[in-house]
């Protein structure tokens, strides 16, 4: 009966010596029949398995009922999984006698649970990694969760994710990793040997390279060497490929002793490798898509400042744009552009210069200078002068930006020239400046060229308000210079028309011939004053019209003075008046002699005329290298504010009566045009109770 059963039956005493066993136990365990009865455990299995086999027996012994229990013996190296099932034989007393074991072989359903389990845990991983790539897009964490996961199933000291770099090898993207293995995550790894041709190519086609042993696998020296870093002893690679590029490697490394890989286990990291590259492939889009929405967004922020700035910096050429339509002055539009030009733009300095009308002078006139020094009323050459370049290119009506390269990084500034330009001519010039740290934009650009346009018209609508207001000035004193002119010029003629007319009565009235004499006198002397206001007159007119023709002599001083400086000390001791002279007499001169005697029969007429009693006249004539200097001084001071319109015509200074002396204000005019005729200079200075006329004269060369 017991041999027809295909389980292993054995029956044992109380002792654990075999008594009986059927023939599928001898099968099983390869033995004979009196290699089993009568012996123990210990003489055919380990110690161990022997002691546990007892360890069964002695529960079966003490069990009212059978006990089941699962064992792993070892046969010829190979472990087998046993089910046994024992119970006590007992008599009729019911004390146990023997001991009675089923052993049946699980080994197949062992395995096949095993392939079960792994093929859940496949399912679970496979699973896992597709529902992270559902919900998370975000690369990192997808690849370290993937390493750990890996890790744990295959039961391994480290798994690592290698990415590749263009023309950079590569580094460690992920890993997990056991103690007391040293971390490597972030490693940069360049392998000359994988780069190189067929082994690179070789895994862009999907090779798998596993070794179970490093040390005695057959490998080139520097991956040996490239492994030894890592302290692999078993070693799994798994190509990462994205279509057909190779993106990384999936490495799985045991490091504490070699170990054999399993093709189950190739397989999932073949399959965890293609879901990876699903997954790399989603997060790219992801991270471009992401990427276009932070560029999208950072556009509608940058096109929202720029409109915003848009927007203040139209507000701010509105405001300037309205001071300049709304002011004439030409201080008030420049300095609150400047001001409001440099505040807005957070400049270091701001300043406008203007040119001067031949273009030669730059004079910073206007500033706003809240971080540098001030340069307000400094001038500077258009040409030849520090920054020669760009004044010609502002000239030119060119803008200009520029930065100083001759100061410390740290200290560098970034200036913006533009011109004032109005219609076509260059009246001045805008700078601005901040630091290089902050160049100027675009926007920045354009606003600062439309503020200079806007500078330029409100310069020009203010000279010429300020030209209107001069010429109406000038309308205004020319209308009185006609009042005074008709008024002076009428009294003049009027006065010797009126002494003559009564010098003639008297004559025709006169009792004697001495007052008949005295009255024909008169009658003379207020004819030739009449003579003279009218030549005058005429003189002054042919002047200006270019029409006196110079006739140039050679001569000496005392034959041009003649006796005018005899006449001259003579009028002044009339008055009380000290005249003094020094003149060199035998010097010559060529010069039209009748016009030079007429400007000096003026000049010390006049000062002879105003000076006052126990004052002073002084002549003092100085002739070298063709140039002759003459200096007339009386002791009578003339307010500053009168010098500048001394020379005009009909013009007498306020301060005296203009009937007192007489004259009709036409003397110096005269004075001034004879000089100009003659091509000298005049200049005249008032001070210290002095006034003083000074004359330039070349000498002219004779026709």
């Amino acid at each position: 009966i017991l041999d027809g059963i295909p389980f292993p039956i054995f029956v044992k005493d109380l002792q654990g010596r075999y008594l009986q066993v059927n023939q599928a136990y001898l099968q099983k365990n390869g033995k004979l029949p009196e290699e089993v009865l009568g012996k123990a455990d210990t003489e055919f299995f380990s110690p161990e398995e022997a002691l546990e086999f007892r360890k069964g027996d002695q529960r079966a012994i003490q069990s009212p009922a059978p006990i089941s229990y699962e064992c792993t013996i070892c046969r010829d190296g190979k472990k087998q999984e046993t089910w046994i099932t024992k119970f006590a034989l007992r008599d009729w007393q019911g004390d146990p006698y023997a001991i009675c074991g089923i052993a049946v072989d699980i080994t197949p359903l062992k395995e096949a649970q095993d392939l079960l389990r792994q093929e859940a845990e496949r399912e679970r991983l496979l699973g896992s990694l597709l529902r992270r790539i559902r919900e998370k897009l975000d690369l990192q964490p997808l690849l370290q969760t993937t390493a750990a996961e890996v890790r744990e199933f295959l039961q391994v000291d480290r798994v690592m994710i290698y990415q590749l770099q263009e023309g950079m090898g590569g580094f460690v993207a992920a890993e997990s990793v056991l103690d007391p293995w040293p971390s490597h995550l972030g490693r940069s790894v360049w392998d000359a040997c994988f780069r190189q041709d067929p082994c690179y190519r070789k895994y862009q086609q999907g090779f798998v390279q596993a070794i179970d042993n490093v040390a005695t696998a057959p490998l080139d020296p520097c991956y040996r060497e490239l492994l030894d870093s890592f302290q692999a002893q078993a070693n799994l690679v798994i190509p990462i490929r994205r279509g057909e590029e190779l993106w990384g490697l999936l490495v799985a490394q045991h490091c504490r002793a070699s170990r054999s890989w399993q093709e189950r286990e190739i397989r999932l990291l073949q399959e965890l490798a293609e879901q990876l590259a699903i997954a790399l492939q989603q997060a790219q889009l992801y991270e471009q898509v992401k990427a276009l929405n932070q560029t999208l967004e950072e556009k509608v922020q940058q096109r929202t400042a720029e409109l915003e700035r848009a927007l203040q910096f139209e507000a701010i050429l509105k405001r300037i744009t309205d001071r300049v339509r709304d002011s004439l002055d030409e201080a008030e539009i420049l300095s609150d552009a400047v001001r409001e030009l440099g505040e807005s733009l957070d400049a270091d300095g701001c300043d406008i210069g203007l040119y001067n009308a031949d273009l030669t002078l730059s004079t910073i006139s206007y500033e706003y200078c809240p971080r540098s020094a001030s340069h307000l009323n400094v001038s500077l050459p258009l040409v030849g002068g520090p920054y020669d370049d760009i004044h010609r290119q502002l000239l030119r009506g060119q803008l200009c930006l520029f930065c100083f390269s001759g100061t410390a990084p740290e200290n560098r500034q970034v200036v913006m020239a533009c011109p004032l330009l109005d219609k076509g001519q260059v009246l001045g010039d805008l700078w601005i400046s901040r630091s290089a740290a902050r160049p100027f934009d675009n926007q920045e650009i354009q606003l600062i060229q439309q503020v200079a346009n806007q500078c330029a018209i409100g310069l020009r609508q203010a000279r010429l308000f300020q030209a209107a207001q001069e010429q109406v000035q000038a309308l205004e004193r020319l209308n009185r210079l006609k009042d005074d002119f008709i008024s002076t010029v009428s009294h003049e003629l009027r006065t010797p028309l009126a002494s003559l007319k009564m010098a003639l009565k008297m004559l025709q009235m006169a009792p004697s011939p001495e007052k008949r004499a005295q009255y024909l006198s008169i009658a003379e002397r207020e004819c030739q004053r009449e003579i003279e206001l009218i030549n005058d007159l005429l003189d002054l007119q042919r002047l200006q019209a270019g029409a006196y023709a110079l006739e140039v002599q050679a001569l000496t001083w005392q034959e041009l003075l003649g006796d005018l400086l005899t006449v001259t000390e003579e009028r002044a001791h009339a008055k009380g008046q000290s005249f003094h002279a020094s003149v060199p007499l035998e010097s010559s001169l060529t010069t039209d002699p009748l016009l030079l005697s007429r400007i000096l029969r003026e000049l010390l007429h006049n000062a002879v005329k105003y000076t006052p009693a126990q004052g002073s006249i002084h002549l003092q004539i100085e002739t070298e290298n063709r140039q002759s200097r003459i200096q007339v001084s009386n002791s009578q001071e003339i307010p500053a504010e009168e010098l500048t319109r001394i020379f005009e015509r009909f013009y007498r200074i306020p301060s005296k009566d203009p009937w007192k002396e007489g004259g009709t204000g036409l003397g110096l005019a005269l004075v001034k045009q004879m000089v100009d005729q003659l091509r000298g200079s005049i200049e005249v200075s008032s001070a210290a109770g002095w006034t003083t006329f000074t004359l330039h004269l070349p000498h002219l060369p004779q026709l």
